[in-house]
């Protein structure tokens, strides 16, 4: 007999009304989670669950790769788009700490070339405004352009989606440049994409408006100030302390044999990718390894981490505008009820959320390796996603 998600999740809630053990809660999210799973617009995905300083569930299922059947698991590599700027933020503080850089230092101190708003030309940009999407910058379509994919986008199958087309031509004739040349290309008077329009038209610190060149722009600041590649500095401040075995920024250094293969659709692969600017969304890890990184960041908010201080961590996770509709501290999201950190990412072949609430010491992972792209994929995510909110207090 092959029960439904809803008479699963009620014999779920029943059984969590009788005296049982935590290997019941942990086999009924099994059940519910492997029934997602077979949803026909899903491939693969992993989930973690932290609570009381460790990991009480972590388990991968559906496919990694389809072609070969290779099971998707918590040791499975994928890019987390991004999420990836957390580790951005977390760098920022540790630079600060470092005396490398100020967080209020405009960002002409570090760049060896002038980025300005052309609307507000005595208004510097900080690093801070970087962080905080608040530097009057926005991404223009040229921002695809720093997607590179290890080969060219063939669709063996029949896709429609809405400017499907004209993307893969973009990102098929797209061409590896330097991170400064790309920032330059688009913000930078001279640059061949730059325009006006690229530009907010309020001042520096005044309006939130997400960037991802920006984020590039912060991590490149980081290496200037270091005089570290961003790779080396987040090894040596974050990956090895954390015992982070399996992420890289590199493309080249990730393991082929754990990596998930993204899939624009169910059926669809997409070839491997790198961004030109990485940080913003270019790390590969494990769910493994990120539970690791999402427990160190609840531990460092709560006083009791090692990476951060509790001001630190507090500051890095405290609204910059408070009253905009979304709130970001130095990169970490703020949920709207201000109950939960962390990040969302989405990217060609991935999915990924990371939030923790400090009230309640419980923090969730998610990594699928097919983004949702129509209403079928999406109501399978939020089931996902809810199932484990419904078990994060019971699961041991």
């Amino acid at each position: 007999m092959h029960l439904s998600l809803k008479a699963l999740l009620f014999a779920a809630i029943f059984l969590s009304q009788f005296n049982l053990s935590g290997q019941n809660y942990t086999d009924s999210l099994d059940l519910v989670l492997t029934e997602v799973a077979k949803s026909e617009s899903l491939t693969g995905f992993s989930v973690c669950i932290i609570r009381d300083q460790e990991v009480k569930y972590s388990k991968g299922f559906g496919l990694a790769d389809e072609k070969s059947g290779r099971k998707y698991t918590t040791q499975t590599i994928q890019n987390i788009a991004s999420i990836s700027k957390t580790f951005i933020g977390v760098s920022l503080m540790k630079a600060q700490e470092m005396n490398l850089l100020n967080l209020d230092d405009p960002i002409e101190k570090y760049l060896p070339y002038k980025i300005i708003n052309p609307k507000f030309p005595n208004n510097k940009i900080t690093i801070r405004h970087l962080a905080t999407h608040t530097s009057s910058l926005k991404d223009p379509e040229d921002y695809e352009r720093a997607y590179i994919f290890e080969e060219k986008i063939v669709l063996e199958k029949e896709v429609k989606l809405k400017g499907l087309d004209k993307m893969i031509e973009l990102y098929n004739s797209n061409v590896r440049v330097g991170l400064d040349d790309f920032i330059k290309s688009i913000f930078h008077v001279d640059g061949k994409y730059y325009s006006k329009k690229n530009f907010l038209k309020k001042a520096p610190g005044e309006k939130f408006s997400y960037s991802n060149i920006g984020a590039g722009m912060a991590a490149r600041i980081i290496e200037l100030a270091s005089g570290m590649s961003f790779s080396a500095f987040t090894q040596k401040h974050i990956f090895d302390p954390l015992e982070m075995n399996n992420s890289t920024w590199e493309l080249a250094k990730a393991d082929r044999s754990m990596k998930a293969t993204g899939y624009l659709v169910p059926g669809v692969p997409l070839p491997h990718y790198e961004l030109i600017t990485f940080a913003d969304g270019g790390l590969i890890t494990s769910i493994d390894d990120l539970g690791k990184f999402a427990l160190e960041m609840m531990n460092c908010y709560a006083g009791k981490g090692t990476i951060l201080s509790e001001v630190q961590a507090k500051e890095m996770m405290t609204p910059y505008l408070k009253d905009a509709k979304e709130k970001y501290g130095i990169f970490w999201a703020i949920s709207s009820s201000g109950l939960s950190r962390g990040h969302s990412g989405g990217d060609p072949g991935t999915m990924t959320q990371m939030y923790f609430q400090p009230k309640t010491g419980i923090a969730k992972v998610m990594f699928m390796n097919c983004p949702p792209i129509d209403k079928s994929s999406g109501e399978a995510i939020n089931r996902a996603w809810k199932t484990m909110k419904k078990f994060e207090k019971l699961v041991e």
